[in-house]
């Protein structure tokens, strides 16, 4: 199997190998097009004779296109740069993958190739079941390719690079805004980098920070999200922002029994991942942020504190539907036995 590097990984090697094969997978398609880019960029002379892309369809000889791409040799240039779209390479049967691998066995040092994949279109996630993975290919795939996976980077990354990149159009926000923005730009680079100029614009006309209301005229905070900031200020014993986001959400018409499930969900994650038993990711399909972040919240609690956690919830859902009292006052109730204990520490 082919050793996986990140966007870190990819800049490290490119500053010493640029030369070579490239698979580029992954749901940063913002990072993955830049990586692309800046390979590309590395053809300074005669760019007419030494880029090409290809797009193929499933139709397409794989084996071909390869062949035929590497047998080119860069024109006055010290590397040719080749990007090959949708190449299906799960597709091939195995003698066909073997002709394959062997193709890109034989690339020259001065070849450049690329094969680059949409986020929709091919997967190395481990607990995808990946046709990508399982295929011939994969496996066999020879040690002069590099595979990158440019992951979604952490709401909290985001927050920080859109602070850096605000400072220096001498803007200002907030950190809890920041991070709102990250959340509703769905940990999507390309979706930060396409409001990115509209923000300082409107904020160099409003006194040169990027307020929560200004955040308003450009993204849009759905529901699910607003969940998400309320269930990880849980998870995190974070008690007054866990109340500051349940009434956000309690404007949006939200009812507190769907909180209390959403709950319910977070604490049986916790507890799975605080148990440590092999297979949890996969068992209950969690990618790779999410998962470490679990992990991380995990830390704060002990499994007694969990337990109790969620036999609270449980009690809550119980109150909620089979008596009269407040919904709001049941669930607020909740979150102070749950969290109240810890914040006095």
């Amino acid at each position: 199997m082919p050793v996986i590097l990140d966007d870190e990984g990819f800049a490290a090697r490119l500053k010493t190998h640029p030369a070579g094969v490239w698979f580029f997978f992954g749901e940063e398609e913002f990072l993955k097009r830049r990586a692309a880019r800046r390979l590309e960029e590395l053809i300074t002379e005669n760019e007419a004779f030494n880029v090409q892309r290809l797009t193929l369809s499933a139709k397409d000889d794989c084996v071909r296109a390869v062949q035929g791409a590497l047998s080119e040799i860069p024109f006055l240039s010290e590397y040719r740069y080749t990007r090959i779209d949708h190449c299906a390479f799960w597709l091939l049967n195995r003698s066909e993958g073997e002709a394959f691998c062997a193709a890109l066995r034989q690339a020259p040092e001065d070849q450049i190739l690329v094969f680059f994949y949409p986020a929709n279109e091919a997967s190395i996630q481990k607990d995808s079941g990946s046709k990508v993975t399982s295929s011939y290919v994969y496996s066999h795939l020879p040690e002069n390719v590099c595979v990158v996976e440019f992951k979604r980077k952490s709401p909290e990354f985001l927050a920080g690079y859109l602070r850096k990149k605000l400072e220096k159009s001498g803007v200002s926000i907030a950190p809890d805004a920041a991070l709102n923005c990250a959340v509703r730009c769905e940990c999507a680079l390309e979706r930060i980098e396409t409001i990115l100029p509209a923000l300082i614009a409107r904020a160099q006309t409003s006194g040169g920070e990027v307020t929560s209301s200004i955040l308003d005229e450009y993204t849009v905070e759905t529901p699910e999200q607003k969940v998400y900031l309320f269930t990880g200020a849980v998870q995190e014993k974070k008690l007054n922002e866990s109340i500051r986001f349940y009434e956000k959400l309690r404007a949006s018409k939200i009812e507190p029994i769907l909180l209390c499930a959403a709950l319910n969900r977070a604490f049986l994650n916790l507890i799975a991942v605080k148990s440590g038993a092999p297979g949890v990711q996969k068992q209950f399909r969690i990618s790779d942020y999410p998962y470490k972040l679990l992990q991380a919240n995990a830390r704060l609690w002990t499994q007694a504190e969990l337990q109790n956690a969620l036999k609270l919830c449980m009690r809550a859902d119980t109150l909620m539907k089979n008596t009269s009292l407040d919904p709001d006052g049941i669930l607020k109730e909740m979150l102070v036995r749950i969290l109240h204990a810890h914040n006095r520490r």
